[in-house]
């Protein structure tokens, strides 16, 4: 039933991650016809929603970050902060759309680029999440 969805759909006070989606799966099919196309007829409907990372997600993602910058830079730990601070323009972070995944990769650049401060200003001004971010990341390597 619809109209059980709609009040999930617009909580504004209870959910406060980046998304809620709705899906929809064919669990039943109609007899087909000849050459006509399939027709459902079950649907099974799943509302979802979140996407938030946990307090322990975002501390375990800054570690790493901070560990790779470490391992990369062992003898020199403040090379890869003078090359951030001269072409920030060229440093890049890809993250699909799904809001953990942005947080992780925001909190993975806190540590790997030893920044202080909340993780959103990262996360708006150093994480790409656009279309042909999200291209790149479906490509095998």
């Amino acid at each position: 039933n619809t109209e059980m969805l709609i009040p999930v759909l617009t909580m504004k006070d209870r959910f406060s991650g980046f998304e809620r989606k709705v899906q929809l799966k064919a669990v039943k099919w109609k007899p087909q016809k000849d050459d006509q196309p399939r027709k459902v007829a079950q649907v099974l409907v799943v509302a979802k929603w979140g996407g938030e990372l946990t307090v322990r997600g975002v501390a375990q993602a800054t570690d790493l970050g901070r560990r790779l910058r470490v391992s990369l830079y062992p003898n020199d730990p403040t090379g890869l902060l003078r090359l951030h601070s001269s072409f920030r323009h060229d440093f890049k972070i890809y993250s699909s759309q799904e809001g953990r995944c942005q947080i992780t990769a925001a909190a993975f650049t806190k540590g790997f680029l030893d920044l202080e401060g909340d993780i959103i200003p990262i996360l708006v001004s150093l994480v790409t999440r656009d279309g042909f971010a999200t291209g790149l990341l479906d490509e095998p390597i």
